[in-house]
Parts: structure tokens; sequence; C-alpha cells
């Protein structure tokens, strides 16, 4: 039995506002999970009219530098920028096996008082790295406030656990009390670093426009093209960067913008992936929820980690993405290879939406996640007496009593030791705070229990202040550039 079958039909997805095709395999990525935004970014149409946006700076830069190029000739192009045959390029394409080819063929068919104006001086690196150069800032642009928003979620989350004692833990073990609040500072703190480097690489970029430049980078088409005159050659490519929304071309082209630019979004995946790995382990703990959609079909005594667990497996993708493009570059040889269009093509693409998705799925998993205070409250009077800060502070204060400290110290090993082998061994619930207090042993000390000894607000240091302080000195300031509704 034959399974495969030529028709093609569309299907459209009314919630995530793509057209779909049932009959030809499509990356779940852009059809299942990326936002209209980010799927349009990396989309045929707007790569297309990039390259004739290009093509359009290339001749208003070119008119204004002398050459005979009339006003007429650039509003025929600006007037067919969205008019294209995505089938007649295909057709030239499979013909002249060379995509560029097609689309100049197809948009001098379209502009036939432009046809003689267009490309001119142009090799196909003009329309290729500035177009990828275009997509990469633009998608940055998109990211951006996204992760701002997913911080500021964050950082009204720590604000309002500012003072919650919790466990904290080393190794997966009970270690010191710290907050709520001040270990979701810590989440931020990952995430600040990303923000911080997006930033700079979109600062690089702008920078970092590849102009009027041949295959080889030497700009020597362009030279031809105003008689030797290199000024205006380095004019031109000011003009066409400025069009394009540069602050300048690059004197050398950069050819690590893209791993660069990847290894960002893995580390951006690095930040997710043990914010989400926290977020799982406490929901096992059952300490925290995400929170319940309405259209959800948990069960009531099941809440599964799914957004959670769809962020950290993206962001292991971002990881592995990475390398595609660590390993391109490292076989670009000489001059250059044309085998960095796959890189280009699809491990871009890929690993913006990856990382568009997961800060989708974030925004939507901070926004109303649910802390179980009672059972973090348990725990901690649970854990408290067995913690070294407690431990010392309870030999501390019998000390003071007269007690000698090693005495005070076997004394309460022991008590602990009991508690640990009847909750391990026998399944007996402890109470070793309540165990304490019972004992004659700490009577000199009975009236520092509760107050201090066992007080867990007394054990969580400088935290309320760290979360106020970091959120409003470092968080905020930054965040609030690229905060949107």
């Amino acid at each position: 039995m034959s399974f495969y079958n030529k028709t093609s039909k569309m299907d459209f997805n009314e919630t995530s506002g793509i057209y779909i095709d049932r009959y030809h395999y499509t990356t779940p990525l852009s059809s299942r999970y990326s936002s209209e935004e980010m799927s349009y970014n990396f989309s045929d149409m707007k790569r297309f009219q990039i390259f004739r946006w290009l093509w359009i700076y290339l001749a208003k830069s070119q008119k204004e530098l002398g050459l005979e190029i009339s006003n007429e000739q650039i509003e025929e192009m600006q007037s067919n920028v969205e008019e294209i045959d995505f089938d007649f390029i295909e057709e030239e394409t499979c013909r002249h096996n060379h995509d560029i080819v097609a689309h100049l063929s197809e948009f001098s068919s379209r502009c036939p008082k432009a046809a003689s104006i267009i490309h001119l001086g142009a090799t196909s690196s003009y329309l290729g790295d500035n177009t990828d150069l275009i997509l990469l800032r633009d998608g940055l642009d998109i990211l951006l406030p996204k992760l701002a928003n997913c911080m500021n979620k964050l950082s009204t989350f720590s604000l309002k656990y500012k003072d919650l004692p919790t466990i904290g833990y080393t190794h997966l073990n009970p270690a010191q009390l710290v907050t709520l609040g001040k270990r979701s500072c810590q989440w931020i703190a990952d995430l600040l670093n990303d923000l911080n480097s997006l930033k700079a690489i979109r600062e690089r970029l702008s920078n970092n426009f590849v102009g009027c430049k041949s295959s080889t980078g030497t700009s020597d088409t362009y030279l031809t093209l105003f008689n030797n005159d290199k000024e205006k050659v380095h004019k031109l490519e000011q003009l066409v960067a400025g069009f394009a929304g540069f602050k300048r071309c690059s004197t050398i082209p950069d050819r690590k913008i893209d791993i660069d630019t990847l290894a960002v979004l893995a580390s951006l995946g690095g930040s997710v992936h043990k914010l989400c790995t926290d977020i799982r382990l406490l929901i096992g703990f059952k300490v925290l929820e995400e929170p319940l959609d309405s259209s959800s079909s948990h069960l009531a005594h099941k809440r599964n980690p799914l957004k959670s667990e769809r962020c950290s497996a993206l962001a292991r993708n971002l990881f592995t993405i990475h390398l595609n493009a660590l390993n391109t570059s490292s076989v670009q040889f000489l001059e250059k290879s044309s085998d960095d269009s796959i890189v280009k093509r699809c491990s871009v693409p890929e690993a913006y939406i990856s990382a568009d998705i997961i800060l989708n799925t974030l925004q939507s998993l901070l926004s109303n996640l649910v802390v179980h205070t009672p059972i973090i409250n348990k725990i901690v009077k649970q854990e408290l007496p067995f913690l070294p800060t407690c431990t010392d502070r309870l030999v501390e204060a019998l000390a003071k009593k007269g007690i000698k400290t090693e005495e005070a110290s076997r004394k309460i090993a022991s008590l602990q030791s009991k508690a640990n082998y009847d909750f391990k061994e026998r399944a007996i619930e402890y109470n070793l705070i309540e165990i304490i207090s019972k004992e004659q042993f700490f009577a000199p000390i009975q009236d520092q229990l509760t107050n201090d000894i066992f007080n867990p607000l007394t054990y969580i240091g400088c935290s309320v202040e760290l979360v106020e302080s970091f959120i409003k000195n470092e968080v905020r300031p930054i965040i609030s550039q690229h905060l949107k509704e």
C-alpha cells in the first residue's frame, strides 16, 4: 500500500494564525508553537521584500552620488515591493540553480523602467549577507521585550515573597534558609546577564552592516561603477546602511556574528532551563504549581509541569543549534564558502523561534505561579533544627548558660539522629522543634527557642534588603527600556 499523495492542502489554524500544510513535513516549531511575529520574521515574504528594499536603498544611494537613476525608476520599484510571484521565482531558481538570479529576473519583469539599474554593481552577497543581518536584528527586537516581561513578572514575584523563609539547598540537600524571593532573584540575575548580552549583540549588529562589497569584500565592482572614486564607494556604504536602519558598515565583515548571536540565545536557554528545572523540582516538593489554564486537561490530583517541561526541552534544542554555527564557521575556507547557507536558512531561524517559544511559554508560566505557603512553612519547621546554623545557635545559647559545648553538641546530635532514624527507617513523622522544646536539657534557654532560635525569620540574613535593592537598582532600570504591554 502506498501512502504517497501529491495533493497539498493548507489548513488554517485560527489559534496560531498560521496555515499548515498537512501533506508535507513542516517543522513543529513554526507550525505548532511559533508566534506570528517571529514566524513572519523568517518567512519568505519578509526575506524577499528585504531583497527588494535593499535594491531600492542601493538605487537611492547611487542616485544621490550622481548615477543616472530617476525618481520614476525608484517609485516603480517601491510600488512593486509586495508583488511577488513565488511560483515564477521557484521555476527560475530551478532553471538557473541560483535564487538571487531568479529574484532579479522576477522583479525586473515587474519594473521594466528600472530593470537596467536594479542590482547595479551588486553581487549576491549584497542581498544575502545584509538580509541575514536585518533578520538577526529584527529577531532580537522581538525577543528583548519578551525577556524583559519575564523578568518583570519574576521581579513582582520576588518582591511578594521577599520575606518568606524557605529551605535553601546545596547538592539538593537542605543547607540554610533563604527566602523564596531571594531564590527567584537568582533566576532574574541569570536572565539579566542574558538581557545585557542580547543588547550587546544587538548593538554590535547595528554597527556591522555588510553594505556594498563584492563576494570577497573588496568593493571592486562599485569602485568600477564610480570610476575609481573610493570616497563615493565609502559614502555609498554609509547611505545604504542608514536606509536599512544601521549605524555604520563594517570595514571587514563580521563573520562570527551568527556564532555569537546563537551563543547568546544558547546562554538564554541555559538560564531558562535552570529556572524551569528548579520550578519542576519545587513542584515535585509540592511547594509550587504551574497556573491552571481553563482549557487544561490536568487531573485534579495531578498537575504536571507542562510549561516548564516545554521550556526545558526547547532550551536543550537551543544548545545543539549553537554548535551548528560554530562548526560551520570553522570551515569557511579562506575568504568564503557557501555551506554557511544551511545555518542561515535552517539553524538561525530555528534558534530564534525556539527562544521565542521559550519566552512566550515562560511569560505564561510566571503570570500566576502558585505558591503553597503552608507546605513551605511545614518543610521549614521540619528541617530547621537539622541545619548547621540552627545547631550552632543552640550550642552557643547553651554555652552562655554554662553548658559545655561538647555536651551540648552531643545532645543535639543524638536527638537529630533519632529523629532521622525514626523518619527514614520507621516512617514516623517527627517534630524536632517540639522534641527539643520538651527536653529538660534545654530548659535554661526555653525563652529563646520560640522567639529566636526556632524563628525562621532570624535566619534569612539580608534577604529582604538584597531583593529590594536588586530589583530597584539593577533590574527595573534595565528592563524598563524594553517592557511592552
